[in-house]
């Protein structure tokens, strides 16, 4: 998997799909650890929340090479953030 960031939308590139997310449909993002089931390769993850969808269809976990760096520049293209939480021990598995 890979991920880019486009003009308008975090492009998601897994198994040879694509998936687009608009910059300004995301509500929130989080730096975590996971194992959930998602296009994510690792357990080191960022969770994007979409607005106006439902917790588990606007839910998206991706695993960037330099997540720090990721972070900090996807965070810079949200406009409609509510929420940012970049602390990296949080865990899934306690939600």
């Amino acid at each position: 998997a890979y991920y880019e960031l486009a003009d308008e939308d975090v492009v998601i590139h897994v198994y040879g799909f694509k998936k687009r997310i608009k910059y300004d449909n995301i509500k929130s993002i989080r730096m975590c650890q996971n194992w959930l089931s998602s296009s994510a390769m690792s357990k080191d993850r960022i969770e994007i929340v979409e607005h106006y969808k439902k917790k588990i269809m606007g839910t998206t976990y991706i695993s960037p090479l330099n997540r720090e760096d990721f972070f900090t520049d996807l965070k810079h293209r949200c406009r409609f953030l509510e929420g940012i939480e970049e602390s990296s021990n949080m865990n899934a598995w306690n939600e």
